[in-house]
């Protein structure tokens, strides 16, 4: 059976996959903070290959987005809600790619004595990456609620509070991260301390993403099947 109620199941499924991906992307982030924070405490033990992992997380990062983007597009059947998820993810893309955009013109700048310029360029960076976590978190939420809605329809009111609530703790612990930058400027404590909450919070909303992806599939398997 490939699809449930006009939805794809395969798309149900690579949604939940791509909440487990981004899970195992923070906790990689995290690993590398810490390495970092060791590096700069402990000069001449430099770790090989730290920054080729960073670049490779945040890759992986912007094309888990996307799938899931793609996925998004397979199950708006289900709830609406999935539709603003869509949104707010699209948005955070275009986000991390000015983020992208701006990290290269300062590394130009660094090169020539510009202070000026230099300094805007990453207060605007920053004001970027805050508003592509408030946006990426958002949209996280906004696929639980969406999940949330669907089990309601079939019945299933107390799972349905269990995921939504998942997704409304996620958008709180991003902007949780984005006051703690503000407050204590980015710092390699701050930044391990974020992502592994993110990690914690990520593997949660997989688990609960999961039971209900299974539960909607069963409902309708069940009711095509009737």
């Amino acid at each position: 059976m490939d699809n449930a109620g006009k939805v794809s199941v395969p798309a149900i499924r690579t949604l939940t996959y791509c909440i487990l991906i981004k899970a195992i992307i923070s906790m990689a982030m995290c690993a590398c903070t810490v390495a970092t924070g060791f590096a700069m405490t402990h000069p001449g033990r430099d770790i090989p290959g730290l920054i080729v992992i960073f670049v490779i997380a945040e890759t992986a990062r912007l094309l888990n987005s996307i799938l899931c983007i793609l996925s998004l597009a397979n199950v708006t059947a289900l709830s609406k809600k999935f539709v603003t998820a869509q949104a707010f993810i699209i948005t955070g893309i275009v986000m991390e790619c000015m983020v992208m955009l701006l990290v290269g013109e300062k590394a130009q700048i660094i090169t020539h004595p510009h202070r000026k310029e230099a300094e805007l360029i990453v207060a605007v960076t920053l004001a970027f990456v805050f508003a592509r976590r408030l946006l990426k978190g958002a949209g996280f939420m906004q696929i639980m609620k969406g999940f949330g809605e669907a089990l309601r329809k079939d019945g299933r009111a107390e799972q349905a509070e269990g995921t939504e609530k998942a997704g409304t703790a996620y958008m709180w612990c991003n902007i949780a991260s984005v006051l703690l930058n503000v407050i204590f400027k980015p710092g390699v404590v701050v930044n391990a301390v974020i992502y592994f909450f993110w990690a914690v919070m990520e593997v949660l909303m997989y688990r609960q993403a999961s039971s209900a992806a299974f539960s909607i599939w069963r409902n309708r398997a069940f009711s095509d099947g009737e």
